[in-house]
Parts: C-alpha cells; sequence; structure tokens
C-alpha cells in the first residue's frame, strides 16, 4: 500500500495561524482524517461529518493537529536516538481512534507495518500528557520487531525502556502483560478532540 502524500504543514508550527473562518478549518480538519484514515488498517470506521459533535472535531483539528504531531514527532526522535543502527522510516500521527474505531477495540495506539514509512497513530486525547511518550515507545516498538508481542517485540520494548527511563518488562513473559507495557494513565481531559469522553484505562495498546 502507498500512503498519501501529506501536507509538511500536518507537523510544521506556521509563525501564526491564519485569520480563516470556521468553515475553512473544517475543511482542513476534513482534510486531515481523509488522509489519515487510509493508514488505520481498520475499516466501517464510525463518522458523520453532518452531526454536530463532528463538525466541532474537526474545526479543532484542523486548527490544532500541527501542534500534536509536532509533539509526537518530539517524542517519536526521542526512540530512534536510543538507536545505533538504522531504524526504518516511521511517522506518528495524532488521530481520535477511540471516537472512529468499534468501542470493543478500545485502542489507544496502533502500528501500520504495511507501509512506508510505518505508521504510529496515536490516540493523545486518550492518554495523559504526560504518558504519551509511553505510547510512542509501544509502538515503536512495533515498528523496529515487526507484529506480535514476542521475543523480538519484548527485546527492542526492553531496549527502549531502559534508554528512555521506563521500568523494563523482564518479568513479563505474556503477551498479555506486554500488550500492556508500559502502563499508561488515562486522560483526565474528557473532550480532548472536543467530543465524547475519554475512555478508560482498560485500553490497550497494540
Amino acid at each position: 500500500m502507498v500512503p498519501p502524500v501529506l501536507p509538511s504543514d500536518w507537523y510544521q508550527l506556521p509563525p501564526s495561524l491564519p485569520e480563516w473562518s470556521e468553515e475553512r478549518w473544517l475543511e482542513r480538519g476534513y482534510s486531515y482524517y481523509q488522509q489519515i484514515q487510509p493508514l488505520i488498517p481498520y475499516r466501517h470506521l464510525r463518522f458523520d461529518i453532518d452531526s454536530a459533535i463532528w463538525r466541532r472535531r474537526l474545526v479543532w483539528i484542523g486548527q490544532n493537529i500541527h501542534r500534536l504531531n509536532q509533539r509526537l514527532w518530539e517524542l517519536t526522535q526521542s526512540c530512534f536516538d536510543c538507536f545505533l543502527t538504522t531504524c526504518p522510516p516511521i511517522r506518528p500521527w495524532a488521530f481520535p481512534l477511540g471516537l472512529v474505531l468499534q468501542p470493543d477495540l478500545k485502542l489507544a495506539g496502533l502500528c501500520n507495518l504495511d507501509i512506508s514509512p510505518i505508521a504510529l497513530i496515536i490516540d493523545v486525547g486518550q492518554i495523559s500528557p504526560e504518558d504519551w511518550l509511553r505510547v510512542v515507545v509501544h509502538e515503536f516498538a512495533h515498528a523496529v520487531s515487526g507484529a506480535g508481542h514476542g521475543p523480538d517485540f519484548q527485546s527492542a520494548l526492553t531496549h527502549l525502556c531502559i534508554g528512555l527511563g521506563f521500568p523494563p518488562p523482564v518479568t513479563l513473559s505474556n503477551a498479555q502483560g506486554l500488550r500492556q507495557w508500559p502502563p499508561y494513565r488515562p486522560s483526565r481531559q474528557t473532550t480532548f478532540w472536543s467530543g465524547e469522553p475519554t475512555y478508560g484505562s482498560s485500553n490497550l495498546i497494540i
């Protein structure tokens, strides 16, 4: 799969935000949604652009997504710095997974290995800002080790945890434990994406 070419302003902070109408910000937020949606390896996303709540979310995304992605890129760079060898191309993207995926999936982050650059999709709205790096670390470990939560993943995750000051998963011997490592605190800001409440601490990062 060839990912869409994403504009650089999804990452870069402009010197000043343009004096746009709400409709223009809505269009920008919707454009971002359309370009990130193909990177998510799930179909039948829950999304209704005609609903008032989704229009508010898209306006907010249009106004703020470059800030979120820049911060995620800084955290991803910290992971790159833990490796002396060359890592594959990796790009993080903020996206409201909890609002578009089926509720039973309960995902705060995912890694799409089938595209290049590898995409780390992070729902920052579900995670306490102090713990964003924890979810990035988990997904970055997938990016360098592959799918699943076997020995290669545990080795990569241990390396990143030691390098970035998190407890390594040395006592975990099962995939379910690794699936939730390093643990993160859910966000207390219930309207991060300008909409519904964030989800509980049982959400997983795959």
